[in-house]
C-alpha cells in the first residue's frame, strides 16, 4: 500500500471517530438519561481471586465497578483504575493487578456499549465529563439506599513516577458491606435479570 493510501485510510478514521464523538455527545445531550441502580459483575470477564481464595481481589473489582457505574472524566477513570491495581497489589496479588490494569485500561472504555464501560449506569453513549450537580445528587440519593460510597484514591506520582494510592476511609477493600450486592444481583440482593441466565 502506498503511502498516500495509507494517509488518506487514517484521515478517514480519524474523520470517522470524530463524527462518532460529535453525534453521541448530541445524542446523550438531548436524551434525559436516569441512572439505573448499582449493579456489579464482580471482576467481569476476569476470576474474583484465585483457586484457593476465590473471592480474595472480588471487593476491589466491586469498588472499582462503583465508581464504573457512576461515571465521570477520563481522569476520574485512571483514578479508578489505579486505585483497583494498589488494591489488587495490596492483597498480594502484584502480577494479578497489572494484568487487571491492563484489561479495564482497554476494555473499560465508554465508546463500546459494554455492561461494564465508564458510566455504565447511564444510557449509551455517556462520554467523559463531570457529573452535574444533579448526577452527583442521583448517585449519592442511589448510593445511601443499599451501600456505601467509593471514592476511588486519588494517586499522586511518587519517585521514579509510580503511583500511591492516597485513599480515604470508605474506599475498598476493607468496607464493602454485607448488603452490596453480590455477582449477579441487584441493589435489592435478588438475581439481576439483565445478567441471569435464561431458564430452560
Amino acid at each position: 500500500m502506498s503511502m498516500s493510501k495509507i494517509r488518506y485510510v487514517r484521515r478517514t478514521m480519524v474523520v470517522a471517530s470524530l463524527n462518532f464523538v460529535i453525534i453521541a455527545s448530541l445524542i446523550s445531550g438531548a436524551v434525559a438519561d436516569e441512572l439505573a441502580p448499582f449493579t456489579s459483575d464482580g471482576c467481569s470477564a476476569f476470576p474474583d481471586g484465585t483457586f484457593g481464595q476465590n473471592k480474595l481481589w472480588l471487593k476491589c473489582c466491586t469498588a472499582h465497578d462503583f465508581a464504573y457505574w457512576k461515571g465521570g472524566t477520563y481522569s476520574e477513570r485512571k483514578a479508578a483504575d489505579g486505585a483497583l491495581k494498589v488494591c489488587v497489589a495490596e492483597v498480594g496479588q502484584p502480577e494479578i493487578a497489572l494484568l487487571m490494569l491492563a484489561g479495564v485500561r482497554v476494555g473499560g472504555t465508554p465508546f463500546l456499549p459494554t455492561g461494564f464501560r465508564w458510566g455504565y449506569g447511564w444510557s449509551y453513549p455517556r462520554l467523559y465529563g463531570p457529573l452535574s450537580e444533579q448526577e452527583q445528587l442521583d448517585v449519592n440519593r442511589l448510593a445511601a439506599h443499599k451501600y456505601p460510597v467509593f471514592d476511588p484514591p486519588v494517586l499522586e506520582p511518587l519517585n521514579g513516577g509510580s503511583g500511591k494510592a492516597i485513599g480515604t476511609s470508605n474506599t475498598a477493600p476493607d468496607t464493602v458491606p454485607s448488603t452490596m450486592p453480590s455477582k449477579g444481583q441487584n441493589s435489592d440482593g435478588e438475581p439481576d435479570s439483565s445478567t441471569a441466565e435464561p431458564s430452560r
